[in-house]
């Protein structure tokens, strides 16, 4: 009887596209840094690399759920086949939620101003937006195409 190689998690869809939004949306969040208004919450850099990382977390988090919402018009698998449909509901709502959490956070919570350099359009920030139809496309590409050197006889692999 011959071992089948384990399916470890990162060879998981859902694995591949928080690891790459991770990794897109941490380069996003420290290149966009000037266009937030971060003195009265993050005074030092450390306080800034900080606020980065929570906001990177909260951006994996929104594109997960927004992965597992395309996926209820198909199946976990849409990775791989991505329709119009699906990809438009990933975008879609990840675009929603971001319109939200960002409204939330500047005029409800307060955790973050914009400053002046950041374009608003109805008083949310145009990068946020910007960062949702941008960072998708290109974190879906990664995660395909890291899924594709998995090994075929992965029993547990959702790729198979």
């Amino acid at each position: 009887m011959t071992q089948q190689p384990m399916a470890l998690p990162w060879h998981q869809p859902w694995a591949a596209v928080a690891l790459f939004s991770f990794l897109l949306n941490y380069v996003w969040e420290t290149l966009a840094v000037s266009f937030y208004d971060m003195h009265a919450t993050a005074p030092v850099a450390l306080g800034i690399a900080v606020a980065c990382l929570q906001a990177t977390l909260g951006d994996v988090g929104i594109t997960l759920t927004s992965f597992a919402g395309a996926a209820m018009f198909a199946t976990r698998r849409w990775l791989f086949r991505p329709t119009l449909a699906t990809f438009a509901a990933y975008l879609g709502l990840g675009v929603a939620i971001t319109i939200v959490f960002e409204y939330v956070s500047v005029y409800v919570l307060h955790r973050w101003a914009y400053a002046a350099a950041m374009p608003i359009v109805l008083g949310i920030g145009v990068l946020p937006i910007t960062q949702w139809l941008v960072l998708p496309p290109i974190l879906l590409w990664l995660a395909r195409r890291h899924l594709a050197d998995v090994p075929p006889a992965c029993p547990q692999s959702e790729i198979t």
